[in-house]
């Protein structure tokens, strides 16, 4: 951005200089105040999704988009080397994940050249170390305007600037950036669906002036498919688990070799000559119509594989393996009622059997037990369910006696 000095240059090559009038100031200094005042922009700064130029907001706010998302022209053509990255990492099974992932993307480019959004859901890639997932990524990137940034920070809670993001279309979370921290978790949950299924969004800066409007924003995971590392993603709950989509990638041999430096960069530049010819393809590709869905244009996915690892380590579950365990040791009789505090003395006690893990897993977070009870509640009502309140605090039946 221009500072004073050189736009006061650009005046007064422009003509606009001059003594000083009765008020003190110069035709320069009149001429700034105009620009201050009849000109002034809430932002300044590329947009995701919009073109370079100035835009008025729906609230009345101006901004001045300084750089346009790279869209790319479809072009009739062969993209048999993509087609060979997609299907190897995403088409082994039967093709409603590839499926899935083709109309997500199609969707997603459709926003970018209309430049009007509809929500998407969040693409998360779970896969082994080194299967492709990065270069999918680059792919995207390639197909959505070609600008990412990091989005973990922002979006677990940690902090509330997220200007960053702003300009970029693709924004991307990875496991080594995520944690499993159960109020990050809960924070991602909430800004998925703030930040990708609200109207506006809230852009603020360090030290600049915060606006509201909308980003032409999607938002992918890259994490290794060991359950520890799926716990990075928000937990699949009632609110959140049409907002994302689970895709499982799979080790594939490349269609070209990609040993050395050389053979790396031959081979995405074949990949990014294709994409145009694939968009062509996209474009006329119809969703299948059980696939379908009417906010976001496509049903969301969850892979059963990465469905079982993020329930093997829940935490709602280990809760109840802990229950169970003090069933087993006498101290819980079933059924029961009782509050969450009351169960996490059970549990976080001395006498408890597994003491240590539990309190590791209920003393960091103060409302952890009975947020994994309601959890439990939700997805087992078998075992766990409410039972009114005693006294203004939540009581909670604990029903059946068996294990996951």
């Amino acid at each position: 951005m221009p500072d004073l000095a050189s736009v006061r240059r650009h005046l007064k090559s422009a003509g606009c200089y001059g003594e000083k009038d009765l008020t003190g100031l110069r035709p320069d200094d009149h001429a700034l105040n105009r620009i201050q005042t009849a000109q002034f922009v809430s932002y300044a700064g590329p947009l995701a999704g919009h073109t370079r130029g100035l835009h008025e907001l729906p609230g009345g706010k101006r901004v001045l988009i300084t750089e346009s998302p790279k869209i790319l022209i479809p072009a009739p053509g062969q993209w048999v080397n993509l087609n060979a990255v997609f299907t190897g990492l995403l088409g082994h099974e039967d093709l409603t994940q590839l499926h899935t992932f083709y109309g997500w993307l199609k969707l997603a480019f459709e926003c970018l050249e209309t430049g009007k959004y509809r929500p998407g859901q969040a693409l998360a890639l779970a896969g082994p170390r080194g299967c492709g997932k990065s270069l999918l990524i680059d792919v995207l990137r390639g197909v959505l305007g070609g600008r990412t940034s990091g989005a973990y920070e922002w979006l677990s809670g940690r902090t509330s600037f997220n200007l960053s993001c702003a300009g970029a279309e693709l924004l991307v979370v990875d496991d080594k950036a995520g944690s499993s921290d159960p109020r990050a978790r809960a924070a991602l949950s909430a800004n998925i669906k703030s930040s990708l299924f609200a109207g506006e969004v809230r852009i603020e800066g360090k030290h600049k002036n915060a606006f509201d409007c909308r980003p032409i924003w999607r938002l992918v995971f890259a994490l290794n498919d060991e359950p520890e590392n799926l716990l990075v993603l928000p937990p699949l709950n009632e609110d959140v688990m049409d907002k994302i989509t689970l895709l499982h990638c799979h080790r594939f041999t490349l269609p070209m070799p990609a040993h050395t430096l050389q053979e790396k960069t031959l081979f995405w530049k074949t990949l990014e000559a294709e994409i145009p010819a694939f968009l062509h393809w996209l474009k006329s590709w119809e969703i299948p119509a059980h696939l379908e869905e009417e906010r976001c244009g496509v049903k969301h996915f969850h892979h059963p594989l990465l469905v079982e690892g993020l329930q093997t380590l829940a935490p709602e579950i280990q809760l109840w393996g802990h229950i169970m365990t003090e069933v087993e040791a006498g101290s819980i009789t079933l059924p029961c009622k009782l509050t969450a505090n009351e169960l996490k003395r059970i549990l976080t006690s001395p006498n408890a059997v597994d003491c240590h893990a539990a309190r590791r897993l209920l003393m960091d977070w103060t409302p952890a037990c009975g947020t994994y009870l309601g959890r439990l509640a939700s997805s087992h009502p078998e075992r766990v369910r409410k039972a009114g309140k005693l006294h203004g605090t939540e009581r909670w039946e604990l029903l059946q006696q068996s294990a996951f």
